[in-house]
């Protein structure tokens, strides 16, 4: 009996725990690696620790670091980011840890997280072997969120509420989306957009009225937390005393260009969002409802990044990867198998509603 075999006949129990814990072996690596060998030369240098140290107490006590207004140091509209901040903070006070080494352990945990989270999001909808490939890729990306700034504590935290609202959208989570979205805001705020996913994804289903009220609930319960956080916490958008909104996004523009024209081939959004929105193109057609509401969502997304932020840093737009990657997977399977396929996503993507 060959040795396949013997593994075909072991209990499917057994096999969903040996699984498990390779699944839980490869993220522990991708974690340690790119902690280790990537963080540790970027965003963990020794050389920029007064600096992290420097833009932690900013944050804490809502005063510009060094003495400068908030976006002549980078970190302009930061001010309102409190939750990462206050629980390392907390942390560092209650066990008297470096507050930068809790910064670490955070980011870490957070970025194991992130892994286990998006292969099950992935498994989900897709053959194992699959989503393994999307995870792989993911991390090969995570790589280049690790330049280009050097304060960036509540990223991996971020990113892990966004793929845990995205499941909790495709599941019909109502309750518990609400429950989330005020805390991911004070964690980043940007998560205010994802109530136009649930739109976009639930607005077929009946009865219409309900979903435009648990819509514009959700809204209002990110607005209203970001409205508060800008009030309690003040003067973090000082960037809008340089000019008005029109001139900022016209110089966010020409600096986003010019970043591309430096870098050309190694434009991070190029190396992270290139490949997945080409194979899209050939996933979408087949994709369940709930997939190609995500990627219509991804796309909306890359506008107001481009608009309102340093594009090249990828590290904040993670998210819309994520959103990417199920629609691309299914293109690489039409790919790869060359045949069109049925909308092999329908039901296990976008379960039928009670």
């Amino acid at each position: 009996m060959s040795s396949l075999d013997t593994a075909e006949r072991q209990p499917a129990g057994h096999l969903g725990m040996l699984r498990a814990a390779l699944l839980l072996i490869l993220a522990a690596v991708l974690t340690v690696t790119l902690q280790r060998w990537v963080g540790s030369h970027t965003i963990y240098d020794k050389q920029l620790a007064e600096q992290r140290l420097a833009a932690h107490n900013a944050i804490l006590h809502n005063e510009p670091p060094l003495g400068r207004k908030w976006h002549e140091t980078g970190t302009d509209r930061l001010n309102v980011r409190i939750l990462t901040i206050r629980f390392a903070e907390g942390v560092h006070r209650a066990t008297g840890a470096p507050v930068l080494r809790v910064y670490q352990l955070l980011d870490t945990a957070a970025l194991f997280c992130v892994f286990l989270l998006l292969f099950t999001y992935l498994g989900a909808c897709l053959p194992a072997p699959f989503a393994l490939i999307g995870l792989l890729y993911f991390a090969i990306a995570t790589t280049l969120t690790y330049h280009l700034h050097f304060f960036h504590p509540w990223d991996r935290l971020s990113l892990l509420c966004w793929i845990l609202g995205i499941i909790l959208i495709r599941d019909d989570r109502y309750l518990a989306l609400l429950v989330l979205l005020p805390l991911a805001v004070m964690v980043k705020w940007d998560i205010i957009a994802l109530p136009v996913l649930y739109w976009l994804v639930h607005r077929s289903r009946a009865p219409r009225v309900l979903i435009m009220m648990r819509t514009l609930a959700l809204a209002a319960a990110s607005i209203v937390t970001l409205v508060l956080l800008a009030r309690v916490f003040p003067g973090g958008a000082d960037r809008f005393d340089t000019g008005t909104l029109l001139e900022i996004t016209r110089w966010q523009l020409s600096h986003n260009w010019q970043d591309f024209v430096t870098l050309h081939v190694g434009y991070p959004p190029l190396l992270a969002f290139g490949l997945p929105l080409l194979l899209a193109g050939f996933g979408l057609r087949p994709a369940s409802h709930f997939l190609r509401a995500t990627f219509l969502f991804a796309l909306v997304l890359l506008v107001p990044l481009m608009l309102s932020s340093n594009f090249a840093e990828v590290r904040a737009q993670m998210m819309i990867l994520a959103l990417l990657l199920p629609t691309a997977l299914i293109g690489l399977i039409r790919v790869l198998s060359q045949q069109r396929f049925a909308p092999l996503m329908n039901g296990r993507a976008f379960p039928p509603s009670a």
